[in-house]
């Protein structure tokens, strides 16, 4: 009854509005590694997004009552006629809205674009860009696998992609990224806010998947549980499933363990803590989405520092949900010297803000240069 009364906290909804200062010489120059933390769908921003549209004539039709932005035929588009409606919408979404409204919003409006199979090159030539842009030459992108889809018309409905369509199309965009000396890997997400039955079959039929076709070994880095940690389900509720899944890994004799890159540790709560005890203790993660609130319990921060596990800190995206109290990035800095990355998490849902306003956040708050680069040194070495 406790354990289902935690995973039922509701947590409060907040609307956060963070102006990014001016980004400084220092950091818009430094060298940034790699970004290990960011969701798909999210990775590059609105602005680039419509800029893009708009100046590769892409056929895109925009619905105002849905305020969806939908991939076409030529014949269907009209986005020529909405830009400027689309850009106040997503102007009023960030400044009027809490996050969790504001993250289903944009989501909405960009999924049957960003995921339409013949808009998928142009996602990934935006997300080179984005790369480029902030001095980044590797990136692991959470994404739900089987999410991309066909549609010929407008009135035509959504037909879901076989998973393994995806994941073909993904190592094509691998060779195109190396040919740029670039990289990317996946880390194949599932919702803690799904059925637990539902998240065993989507990783196990991955596991079939990269067992049948070595050339995804390569593409696919690791899992992860995604959503809201306060009203998700907490880590463990998935032990069952862990087994199973490495069970299954053996039998396809897949040689090496395939990681959890688990959320956990967002929040200042028990349950958080709980998530990282799951993570390091259980399913032996050597990377935490997150995991900032270690700090709070002496045996795990000292574990964490022992086993050289990385936090993956997302600055922005934590002060924006409501999630850094006061002296959180103080407490963080001083306690213990953890390993952690700077990250993005989720740029278009956030304002547009990027890894490298981030990294300003941090320096406009006490972290010095030498802090950020030897982050930057963390994010390289848990990339490769």
């Amino acid at each position: 009854k406790n354990q289902m009364k935690e995973s039922n906290v509701k947590p409060k909804q907040k609307r956060q509005i963070y102006e990014a200062p001016k980004v400084s010489k220092d950091i818009k120059d430094m060298y940034k590694g790699a970004l290990l933390h960011v969701h798909f769908s999210g990775m590059v921003r609105t602005k680039k997004i419509l800029s893009y549209v708009i100046d590769n004539s892409i056929p895109c039709h925009y619905d105002r009552n849905s305020k969806k932005l939908m991939y076409c035929t030529k014949d269907e588009s009209n986005i020529s006629q909405h830009i400027d409606d689309i850009r106040m919408s997503i102007k009023n979404c960030f400044e009027r809205m809490a996050y969790e409204k504001r993250f289903r919003i944009i989501g909405n409006m960009f999924f049957e674009l960003i995921k339409h199979k013949d808009f998928y090159p142009h996602y990934m030539s935006m997300i080179m860009e984005e790369m480029k842009e902030e001095k980044i030459d590797h990136v692991d992108l959470r994404l739900k696998i089987g999410s991309m889809f066909t549609r010929e018309h407008l009135q035509d409905s959504i037909r879901f992609s076989h998973p393994a369509d995806e994941l073909d199309e993904l190592v094509v965009q691998q060779e195109l990224f190396k040919a740029q000396g670039l990289s990317f890997s996946i880390i194949a997400q599932f919702s803690k806010q799904k059925p637990i039955r539902e998240a065993e079959d989507y990783f196990l039929d991955l596991i079939k998947l990269m067992g049948q076709h070595r050339r995804y070994q390569s593409l696919i880095y690791g899992f992860d549980l995604v959503g809201n940690e306060l009203s998700g389900r907490p880590l463990h509720y998935y032990k069952p499933m862990f087994r199973r899944i490495d069970d299954e890994r053996r039998h396809y004799r897949i040689p090496s363990r395939i990681p959890f890159v688990l959320h956990a540790g967002e929040h200042d709560h028990k349950k958080a803590l709980g998530n990282i005890q799951f993570a390091i203790y259980f399913a032996e993660s050597d990377r935490l989405g997150h995991g900032i609130y270690a700090y709070q319990d002496d045996k795990l921060a000292k574990d964490i520092l022992k086993y050289n596990i990385l936090l993956e800190f997302c600055p922005l995206s934590m002060l924006i949900l409501g999630n850094l109290k006061d002296d959180t990035l103080d407490r963080f800095q001083k306690n213990y010297p953890f390993h952690f990355c700077i990250n993005s998490d989720d740029p278009n849902k956030l304002n547009d803000l990027s890894l490298t306003d981030n990294f300003q956040y941090l320096f406009n708050n006490g972290y010095s240069l030498d802090n950020l680069r030897h982050s930057v040194y963390y994010a390289i070495d848990g990339a490769f």
